[in-house]
This record gives C-alpha cells, structure tokens and sequence, in this order.
C-alpha cells in the first residue's frame, strides 16, 4: 500500500530542472498572433495615424555665428592667429582686435605671474636649499623659489634654525 502512494506522488511531480513550469500547447498558439499584431498595429499607427505637420526640414542660419578665436601659433616672437565672429579679443587690459586677423607680440601671453601669499608675521624669508636669510619685501627674497621658502618671524628665530644674514 505504502508502494501505490510513493509512485502517485512520483507522477504528480514536475521533471526534473523544470519545476513549477507548465508547458501547454495553447500558450505557444496565442504568442506569435498575439506579437504579431502588436508590431503590426504600432507601426500602422506610427506610420499613418501621427500628425503630418510634425516632419522635420532644414532651414537656413540665420543667427549670427558663435565668436571662435583661433591661435595659429607664435612666428618670430608674434602669436597670429584670427577671430572669427563678432567679437573682441582682449589681452589684459588692451583690446587687441575687433574680428580678423592678429599678429601680437608673445611677450603679452608669455609673461609668468607668480602669487606668493606671505604669512601673517612673517618678517624674514630664506630657501631650504641656501644658508642666508633674507627680509620678504627685499629683491633677493623675490627671487626664492616659491616651493622652497621658509619663513621666519625674528631674526633670531632664522639664526636658531642655522640661517646667516
């Protein structure tokens, strides 16, 4: 008796690697109709039902063009170059062009500005790599490498670190 009752469960089980999958004809039947109508009527309605004032055409620029300044590269100590566009080209303070072309000295670009924000007290400036020190505002101190400045509050103070006047 026990046997019958194992071999009716046995059969009332799905196969193996396929459990809780039911596989009926009719789903398979009603799939393709079901998708093929689906892709046909939008793209019917998409084809013929969409407004026909919503079709794209060119039309010609009518806004003026975006200022663009070229740099050719710099000849004999000049940057030429041309702006192209209604635009000013302006170096520092001094308007250097309109639109067209330029030819400015290198010296107007090419100038290194350097900004060394001294610390507040800080009277006496040396390099790490020197043996001397220096007052911030002197001509020798501006000429210290920015990444190699120590700075001091006291005379004293650069001298206790091994640093002569």
């Amino acid at each position: 008796m026990s046997g019958n009752r194992d071999s009716t469960l046995a059969e009332s089980r799905p196969p193996a690697g396929r459990a809780g999958i039911t596989n009926h004809g009719y789903t398979r039947f009603l799939l393709l109709p079901t998708l093929t109508f689906s892709l046909s009527f939008g793209y019917l309605h998409g084809r013929f039902l969409s407004i026909p004032s919503a079709r794209m055409s060119l039309r010609p620029e009518t806004r003026p063009p975006v200022c663009t300044v070229v740099l050719e590269g710099i000849y004999n100590g000049n940057v030429e170059g041309k702006v192209i566009g209604a635009g000013r080209l302006i170096l520092g303070k001094t308007p250097v062009i309109g639109s067209g072309s330029f030819s400015i000295p290198a010296g107007t670009l090419l100038s290194n500005i350097i900004t060394i924000d001294i610390p507040d007290g800080a009277v006496f400036v040396a390099s790490k790599r020197g043996k001397k020190y220096y007052t911030v505002d002197s001509a020798s101190a501006k000429s210290l490498s920015p990444q190699n400045r120590v700075y001091f509050r006291s005379a004293a103070d650069a001298e206790a670190a091994g640093y002569t006047r």
